[in-house]
């Protein structure tokens, strides 16, 4: 993960590539700044068993995710490309960034244009 800047409420999205078959989905990951209204869906989903773990990529790099995820990821269709999801948004290995991260959820979940559950 590239470090995020707290003070322009900087965030992560993913976007789904489809652009050739793959055996495994995949994704980027960009930073933008919540300061500057961008575009994108929010996905929430209860996290399931954490030792059930399926694999994605993002950005060319194997990422595991929960079982749930995964089958909210490749069943859930969303109006923008663009999706934030706390597990693969927020680096999950630094905690400072998820301690200011979870601080913004709110704002997260308002600004997004659509919200799955």
């Amino acid at each position: 993960y590239r470090p995020l800047d707290s003070t322009k409420s900087q965030i992560r999205l993913i976007t789904p590539l489809f652009d050739h078959p793959h055996p495994l989905p995949r994704f980027t990951l960009e930073e933008v700044s919540l300061e500057e209204n961008p575009s994108y869906s929010a996905l929430s989903y209860v996290w399931g068993d954490a030792q059930i773990k399926r694999a994605i990529l993002v950005d060319d790099r194997v990422v595991l995710v929960t079982k749930n995820l995964f089958s909210a990821l490749i069943n859930v269709h969303v109006p923008a490309s663009r999706i934030w999801i706390d597990a693969i948004c927020i680096n999950q290995e630094d905690d400072d960034e998820k301690s200011w991260q979870v601080q913004l959820m709110r704002e997260i979940y308002v600004q997004a244009e659509y919200t799955a559950a």
